[in-house]
């Protein structure tokens, strides 16, 4: 009987527990961002697999104008809970840096990214060694339609796929590594 008890006594923790992560999945997904407005820019996926149901991996943008965009992927230190809560700070600090702040060099908001978040997790009193690899890409749109692209990273490097086309029959993809 009082084994009995504390199994159901478990089980509704569980599912209490459960449901509130799944609440949490619902708002940590709303924060990631729509991707329509890189239509402008070019052909683009996004694949976002998290390991567990929330996550401390994200991806941010924020399209300035129809002819200036930045793009960011982000691994957070931490996985579940701990990631989701880190992943929230990233996306909140990156919104300040650009859309308040207006800092436009990718190497600019990533210091300025790194000296939020250590005075946020306060670093120097601290044992908190938390942090997060990303790679930020700006992009803008030239005058003759093409789009250029200042990259900078943290412990993550850029791909660039290349669609080559040697005839009409035969083309292949090419991709670069920028570390």
């Amino acid at each position: 009987f009082k084994i009995n008890n504390q199994r159901l006594k478990l089980e509704k923790q569980n599912r209490e527990i459960n449901s509130s992560i799944h609440y949490a999945k619902t708002i940590q997904s709303a924060m990631l961002p729509d991707m329509s407005g890189i239509n402008k820019f070019g052909s683009y996926f996004v694949l976002y697999r998290p390991k567990d149901i929330v996550s401390g991996d994200f991806y941010w943008s924020s399209v300035l104008s129809d002819k200036r965009m930045f793009l960011a992927v982000v691994d957070c230190t931490g996985h579940g809970v701990p990631g989701a809560f880190m992943s929230m700070i990233g996306i909140r600090m990156l919104d300040d840096i650009v859309n308040e702040m207006k800092i436009d060099s990718p190497s600019q908001i990533l210091e300025t990214l790194n000296e939020l978040l250590r005075n946020a997790l306060k670093q120097e009193q601290t044992d908190n060694n938390d942090g997060m690899d990303l790679c930020i890409c700006r992009f803008d749109k030239l005058p003759d339609g093409k789009v250029e692209m200042s990259y900078s990273g943290a412990k993550r490097p850029a791909y660039i796929g290349r669609k080559i086309k040697l005839n009409v029959e035969h083309s292949f993809n090419i991709i670069e590594k920028i570390p």
